[in-house]
C-alpha cells in the first residue's frame, strides 16, 4: 500500500479557540499537517508560504466577496480550487 502524501494547510480565521481546535483536529489525520495559522489574511503577508497545499480561509474575514478574497492571499498560497466554508 502506498503512503499518502501529506497535505500542508494554511488555516486563517480570526477566532483563536476555533482555529486552534480545528488545527488540532486536522493534525490528527495522518495525511494532513497545519503548517501555518493566522488570524487574518494580512497575518499571512511577509511569511514564506511555499509548500502550502491547501488554504482554509474564513470568508467572513473579508468585506469583499470570497473570490476576491482569494486574490488577496500572498504568493505561494493555492487558489486553484477556492471554495467557501460556512
Amino acid at each position: 500500500m502506498m503512503a499518502k502524501e501529506t497535505k500542508r494547510i494554511l488555516l486563517v480565521t480570526h477566532h483563536n479557540a476555533f482555529r486552534e481546535a480545528m488545527a488540532i483536529r486536522l493534525d490528527q489525520e495522518e495525511d494532513l499537517e497545519v503548517a501555518w495559522q493566522a488570524g487574518s489574511v494580512a497575518g499571512t503577508r511577509g511569511v514564506h508560504l511555499d509548500g502550502i497545499d491547501v488554504s482554509v480561509v474564513d470568508p467572513l474575514l473579508a468585506i469583499i466577496p470570497g473570490a476576491t478574497c482569494s486574490s488577496t492571499l500572498p504568493p505561494g498560497v493555492p487558489r486553484e480550487d477556492f471554495r467557501y466554508w460556512r
